[in-house]
């Protein structure tokens, strides 16, 4: 069934007053391709959305889901008032997992654990009327688990009145990661202190090993460069000897598609750092709004002793706040290199929750 629309309850649903001259019902897309034809009006929607992130846009979710978690079968809960108008999308999947005995329909993001923040987004002004639809919607789908890790502080899933606390309240919050969180308004000099002090003398050596060029990638050569950074970072992983990691696809066959796009669209950039025109360093920053993220970044291996991750990273939020972005996003995580620019903000929120039956033995 591409779409399923959930009958009414409890005071919301299709064909069901809501408020004042509003109307909402509920449909659960579960079809690639209905997904596919929601992009367009989605997209919309996230670009409205102030409380949005480059995490929750379409652009990033449907084909990361496709082409990295072909096994999820998407729950994405879409709610409309009754004219069509699309009005709040919370994008969720199934994952099917055996754990001894039993089958698990696990709820989970929609991209799965490769993407952070995951959120509904929802038409400014309108979450008191959309976030009980979704969550009432939620409750009535068919699962045992729900599993939905690094949700962040003020996202609409948390709101004290009409997040999954309520819709849901079986649900189980765990903390989790740490934030780190940079604002651009100010003009300090990152990274702090004597790590600064090395970033800088490392960089004069590397002017000593040929000409270096470090910016944004032009538009004319995003292409190439996109498929550069996919090498780069497969050599940087296969270095570490990181068995579980996001390899980006294949630079020759299927190197994402999404990366030039995002590019062009001005919705991600890739900041590089080129030594005499070989890409040594560089990195993908999401933005929505005024808000730059940091999605990846790499560097060549055979570079490792100049400190590349960390000269990448510092040139990159410099050239965000000469573009005129407010705020910089390190994302969730404990390691240790954040601290050197961001201040921990909080911590991420997991969300748990389990209701089993014997109907699921195997």
């Amino acid at each position: 069934m591409t779409i399923e629309s959930l009958p009414p309850r409890a005071g919301v649903g299709r064909d069901t007053d809501v408020g004042p001259s509003r109307q909402l019902r509920v449909e659960v897309v579960c079809s690639r391709d209905q997904l596919c034809r929601l992009e367009e009006s989605w997209s919309r929607l996230h670009q409205r959305e102030a409380r949005g992130s480059g995490w929750t846009a379409p652009q990033l979710l449907v084909p990361f889901q496709q082409a990295y978690f072909p096994g999820y079968r998407p729950r994405v809960l879409v709610v409309r008032d009754a004219d069509g108008t699309l009005r709040g999308i919370l994008p969720l999947a199934l994952e099917f997992r055996r754990v001894g005995p039993i089958y698990l329909r696990r709820v989970v993001a929609l991209a799965g654990t490769q993407v952070v923040y995951p959120d509904a987004v929802i038409e400014p002004g309108a979450e008191p009327l959309v976030m009980p639809a979704l969550t009432s919607a939620l409750r009535r789908m068919s699962w045992d688990e729900i599993r939905l890790r690094w949700v962040e502080p003020g996202a609409h899933l948390l709101h004290v009145a009409h997040g999954l606390a309520q819709g849901v309240p079986e649900l189980r919050q765990e903390p989790g990661d740490p934030l780190w969180k940079l604002s651009l308004r100010n003009q300090q000099e990152l990274p702090r202190g004597s790590t600064r002090k090395e970033m800088l003398r490392r960089l004069r050596r590397l002017h000593e090993r040929g000409e270096i060029i470090i910016g944004w990638e032009p538009e004319d050569r995003l292409a190439a460069a996109a498929e550069e950074f996919v090498l780069l970072h497969t050599r940087l992983k296969d270095h570490q000897q990181q068995i579980a990691f996001y390899r980006m696809g294949s630079a020759r066959h299927d190197s994402p598609e999404w990366l030039v796009e995002e590019f062009a669209a001005g919705r991600a950039g890739l900041f590089s750092v080129r030594c005499d025109g070989q890409l040594i360093a560089s990195a993908i920053i999401l933005r929505h709004r005024e808000r730059a993220c940091c999605f990846r970044f790499a560097w060549e291996p055979a570079f490792a002793t100049f400190g590349l991750g960390i000269m990448v990273v510092t040139k990159a939020i410099e050239a965000c706040r000469e573009r005129g972005d407010l705020d910089f996003d390190m994302g969730p995580g404990v390691e240790p290199y954040k601290g050197e620019f961001a201040t921990r903000g909080g911590s991420t929120v997991d969300r748990k929750s389990t209701r089993l039956n014997s109907s699921h033995l195997v």
